[in-house]
């Protein structure tokens, strides 16, 4: 009895150190403990709501005997669960499955181990916060039979379950995933291309971010069917790249379409994290790989005037186009920034630094954010405007203007 009673504080003090939950099913007896101590190692973990939780763990039974036996443990693959601190289930996963048979001198104590690692989707996590919940916690069931050797041939079984709780960091200190810079193109950062029909095109975006969690986007595309009219985007391919702390990287589209002639707009949309702006570039599609001749009109510039500063509020201005589908809006930065102040630019020094598609029917374009970011201070930079028709042609073009990044 009194060997009884100190199993069961022995037990309920595991529980209470979140170490093991042990099921009702459970035996033991004087003689035998199947699960003398299961625990986990780690037993807890830290983690952020944008964090994708890839965890090595260590599973560690330890199980006594008083004669002569031997031990079947095992847990299955569909034995790992996740609850929020509320008990709510938040999904399961297929893992790892483990059958282990450790024989049991007489008065033996024999420690088990299992190792796995576990992944964590960002959505458990996600839901648990939606259900109030600080702590995800991570379950795995195990069984043991117990055959005991010394007299008749007899069994015990047993089962239990250990936990491991992943407490999440609400703290305004943790890192939550940002993009600091978006830069849709295609090859040498062209905004824009001509191609023939049926040709192999592909775009990329370079992406930078901060912080830790999952990028998620997807690559839209209008074709000449509707891009004579109001264009309407289709999906042709999401993507999705889990990231940790400041990262640089790129993304590749789908082949894209060149079977029909005409003009077509790509963009990336961020579906995770958001953003306020969606990059747009385009395309057209011609037997000759050429656009049609002809004479590019003049577009006069309204602001900013010529060597203005650019300021958060500055607003890029220009005449208005009869014809006009859309707007290029294109900055270039000189290789050479030397002496700027005293001459005109050289074109050929000239590289292409952002740019922003605008839909016919504006006039003028504030820049957001993430295109400032392209411009870095102390820069002259140089502007135009180029008008474009239905068909994808340039009709018109502006001047150059510099403008210098304070």
């Amino acid at each position: 009895m009194v060997k009884d009673m100190k199993s069961h504080k022995m037990v309920m003090s595991y529980i209470r150190k979140g170490l093991v939950v042990v099921s009702l099913m459970m035996a033991t007896t004087s003689q035998a403990a199947i699960f003398d101590r299961l625990s986990a190692s780690p037993a807890s973990r830290d983690v952020s709501t944008n964090q994708l939780v890839t965890l090595p763990v260590t599973w560690r039974i330890i199980s006594s005997h008083a004669t002569e036996g031997r031990l079947d443990l095992r847990s299955s693959g569909q034995s790992l669960v996740f609850e929020d601190s509320f008990g709510n289930s938040l999904g399961t996963v297929t893992a790892k499955q483990w059958l282990e048979t450790v024989p049991l001198p007489q008065s033996s104590r024999v420690t088990t181990t299992f190792s796995e690692t576990i992944v964590v989707p960002q959505e458990v996590i996600r839901k648990a916060r939606l259900n109030r919940s600080n702590r995800v916690v991570i379950k795995r069931v195990f069984v043991g039979v117990l055959y005991d050797l010394s007299r008749k041939p007899t069994s015990i079984t047993a089962t239990a379950t250990g936990s491991i709780n992943l407490n999440i960091s609400t703290s305004s200190t943790t890192t939550e995933l940002s993009v600091s810079r978006l830069l849709l193109s295609f090859e040498n950062r062209l905004l824009a291309r001509i191609v023939t029909r049926d040709s192999t095109l592909n775009a990329h975006v370079e992406l930078k971010t901060h912080g830790v969690g999952i990028v998620r986007g997807v690559w839209e595309l209008a074709e000449p069917a509707t891009t004579r009219g109001t264009p309407f985007f289709r999906p042709i391919k999401q993507v999705s790249k889990h990231v940790t702390g400041g990262q640089s990287f790129q993304l590749i589209s789908p082949s894209l379409p060149t079977n029909l002639d005409g003009l077509y707009l790509l963009r990336f949309r961020l579906l995770a994290p958001t953003l306020g702006t969606v990059p747009m570039i385009r395309y057209v599609v011609s037997p000759s790989g050429t656009s049609e001749a002809v004479r590019l009109l003049p577009i006069d510039l309204r602001e900013p005037a010529n060597k203005a500063y650019l300021k958060k509020n500055t607003a890029f201005a220009w005449q208005w186009i009869e014809s006009a589908k859309y707007y290029q809006l294109e900055f270039f930065i000189s290789l050479d920034q030397t002496g700027l102040e005293d001459r005109e630019p050289d074109i050929t020094a000239l590289k292409r630094a952002a740019g922003v598609l605008v839909l016919g029917k504006n006039r003028n374009q504030i820049l957001s954010d993430l295109t400032r970011r392209h411009f870095n201070s102390g820069y002259h930079y140089y502007w135009h405007v180029i008008a474009i028709d239905g068909k994808g042609n340039r009709i018109a073009t502006s001047e150059l203007r510099k403008i210098i990044m304070p």
